[in-house]
Parts: structure tokens; C-alpha cells; sequence
């Protein structure tokens, strides 16, 4: 066993996951992610609002858990300090297909199902880079949220898996959209409970809503 200094086990600037639904501006908010140092791993169809903005960003589409496993492998070699995972409720998708596909026992699938999802966000936590992951919304049981029976949170196959989905996490934000007077939508970073909403911070420095800009989160938390 060695002992070593805080700092020392800290790696990049967290691991975040982003849930939100469709068309909230997700996938958008990557394209304020270093351009050149950013690997967005791709298991759905929606890059197209990066298309302008970040035409240069190295992507990998996966499309089986072997493929994950893959694009892992390369990111061992260390050429991209920021990963961005869009989404993990689509790889968890095709992971429960490949389980369904072994067994006629709904149950077994989803246990085996499990094992894998958690085997592979432990992976990608324990790199010493900024991690993403981006996750469709669902209501979500969650028993230890105040006195609420449910709250919005991310979404993954398998209601019991949903509620433990949080604590793997540094950050869990909500992508939250507010239509101001002029008729513009102002995009949001929800990282602390507010309404129904999952969120969470393990850091004193970010306020409920922050900007949707990956940057401005990134200096809040390095000015320490």
C-alpha cells in the first residue's frame, strides 16, 4: 500500500455526469470543452450540434461494449485530458441488449447488466482525467432526498440501478432551460438540489445554477 498526498489522487478537474431531455443543450455544452485535448466517445446520433462550433473534436462512436472497451484501451495512452461519454443511458441500453440476448431471464440480464455498467464507470472514474458522462432524464426513486417519493435524475436501465447512479459521481448536474423575455433560452448548469431535481456538488464553490459553459465550471473549481 502506498500513501500518498491528496492533490496526488485527484485526477483533472472531476467526473461529472449531465443528465437533461432531449434538445436541452447536452451534447451542445461540450463544445466549450478544449477542442484539441477532448475525446467525446459517441453512442448516439446527436453530434450534429457540435458541427459548427467544434467541427475538430476527435470522436469515437461505439456501439457494442466491446467497442467501449476499445476506445478505453486507447485512452490509456493518454493524448486526452477531457472524455466525454454521450451517453451513458445509451451504452447502458445496448449493454442490457447484449445481456437480454444471453438469457430468458429478465432478472439475470439486468444483474449482469449491472456488473457491467458499474465495472465500466469505476474505469473511467479512476482515470486521471476530466470525465463526463451525458444521461437522458427519468423520474427516479430516491428515498433519501428529503421527503420526496421521486426526483428527476439520470436515467439508466433498471430502477434500482438509477438510484445508486449519483454516488459514483464528483458533480451530477441537470441541464435546465429558462425562456427569458426576449424570447432566448438561457441554459443552465443545475449542480445543487433545487425542486425536484437530483443535483449535487462535492465542491463549496459552485452556486445552484451556473453558466452552461464547461470552462466557467472548470475555473470556479481550480480557484482555490
Amino acid at each position: 500500500m502506498e500513501i500518498k498526498r491528496l492533490y496526488e489522487t485527484l485526477g483533472g478537474s472531476g467526473k461529472f455526469i449531465l443528465y437533461g431531455p432531449s434538445g436541452s443543450g447536452k451534447t451542445r455544452s461540450l463544445g466549450t470543452l478544449p477542442n484539441d485535448e477532448t475525446l467525446i466517445i459517441s453512442a448516439e446520433k446527436g453530434l450534429r450540434s457540435l458541427k459548427k462550433v467544434s467541427p475538430d473534436m476527435a470522436v469515437a462512436e461505439v456501439k457494442t461494449m466491446d467497442d467501449v472497451t476499445q476506445v478505453y484501451m486507447e485512452i490509456l495512452k493518454g493524448d486526452y485530458p477531457y472524455i466525454a461519454i454521450d451517453s451513458l443511458t445509451k451504452i447502458a441500453d445496448f449493454c442490457l441488449a447484449e445481456e437480454m440476448a444471453k438469457t430468458k431471464h429478465g432478472m439475470q440480464a439486468y444483474g449482469a447488466m449491472n456488473e457491467r455498467m458499474t465495472g465500466m464507470i469505476d474505469s473511467f472514474i479512476d482515470l486521471p482525467y476530466t470525465v463526463i458522462m451525458i444521461a437522458q432524464e427519468d423520474r427516479v426513486h430516491q428515498e433519501l432526498v428529503g421527503t420526496l417519493d421521486y426526483v428527476i435524475g439520470p436515467a439508466i436501465p433498471g430502477k434500482k440501478y438509477q438510484t445508486k447512479l449519483a454516488y459514483f459521481f464528483d458533480f451530477v448536474f441537470c441541464m435546465r432551460n429558462k425562456k427569458e423575455e426576449d424570447g432566448s433560452i438561457m441554459r443552465a448548469f443545475q449542480c445543487g438540489l433545487h425542486g425536484d431535481y437530483l443535483a449535487k456538488s462535492r465542491d463549496p464553490d459552485l452556486d445552484t445554477f451556473e453558466d452552461a459553459d464547461w470552462q466557467v465550471i472548470f475555473d470556479k473549481l481550480e480557484d482555490v
